[in-house]
């Protein structure tokens, strides 16, 4: 399997970046301690761009720089040196009166061999349980399929409520008899579920209605690999395992209230979704 990921070795600059699963863990050699792999993103609808940042590392502890509303940081999953780190968000910004402050605070560690998925959520001037934090999850990936491909969804829609999500092959299909995911709940995610690989189209509902649909949203069909290229995960491209991410809009309701607060508008809810893990090479290593 291929994981994405960038390695920041001491004393040189980076090497490897990818943005998804590639191989489970690699070979700790020479001065390159034991690496955990994380990915960042971004769900707080409010604010401005975000930095992650571990405090207490200088090397293999790549930072997650400028990372917009509904973005992952930096391409995917990084090399993380196994342990404790320190860790700090902050706004992005060039005005150190801003970046002075931080939105987090804390101490996370990191097991070599593990791969974690942390997501910003919640409000950057909320408060008690709209207040912004982290949710930090090691990840578990269920087998590739040579046929299927297999997908989660992840509600951090911080102003949707509970939902249901269909799949259909498109968005025009007549709805099936149940949903595909039933009463995902704020900050929650589903298990994996799969599917032949091919188009797929998800609607989202309020909890226990099917109209109107708070996003319709289709997964891009992926590429295939050669001999020469390896393939790209989507709907098409069987062994592809990736997440459905559900967004609200954005908190400023006009394009020149996100400008003022630096903010690009999302007017509506939407679903990005995220590879997890690549389809299994076609090329050689």
């Amino acid at each position: 399997m291929r994981f994405q990921r960038q390695l920041l070795i001491a004393l040189a600059t980076t090497v490897v970046a990818a943005c998804a699963k590639d191989v489970k863990g690699v070979s700790n050699v020479g001065d390159i301690p034991p690496l955990a792999y994380v990915r960042y993103l971004n769900a707080v609808s409010d604010t401005l761009g975000t930095d992650f940042r571990s405090i207490d590392h200088l090397t293999y502890a790549q930072p997650f720089l400028a990372t917009p509303y509904r973005a992952m940081g930096y391409g995917g999953y990084q090399g993380y040196a196994a342990g404790s780190h320190k860790i700090r968000v902050f706004p992005n910004s060039t005005n150190i009166a801003v970046t002075s402050s931080w939105f987090v605070d804390t101490t996370l560690t990191f097991t070599a061999n593990t791969y974690y998925t942390i997501v910003h959520v919640g409000l950057g001037r909320g408060t008690g349980t709209a207040k912004q934090g982290l949710m930090v999850f090691a990840d578990t990936f269920p087998a590739q399929s040579t046929t299927n491909v297999s997908y989660r969804v992840w509600n951090v829609g911080n102003d949707l409520g509970a939902v249901d999500v269909y799949a259909t092959a498109a968005t025009t299909d007549a709805l099936p008899g149940t949903a595909t995911f039933s009463n995902v709940a704020y900050k929650a995610r589903s298990a994996y579920v799969s599917r032949a690989a091919g188009p797929l189209a998800l609607r989202v509902f309020a909890t226990g209605t099917t109209t109107p649909a708070l996003i319709s949203a289709t997964m891009n069909t992926g590429t295939a690999g050669t001999t020469s290229v390896d393939p790209i995960g989507g709907a098409g491209v069987a062994g592809t395992i990736a997440t459905a991410m559900i967004y609200s809009k954005t908190t400023c309701t006009t394009a020149a209230d996100c400008t003022a607060r630096g903010i690009t508008l999302v007017a509506a809810p939407s679903i990005v979704w995220w590879n997890d893990v690549q389809p299994p090479r076609t090329t050689s290593p």
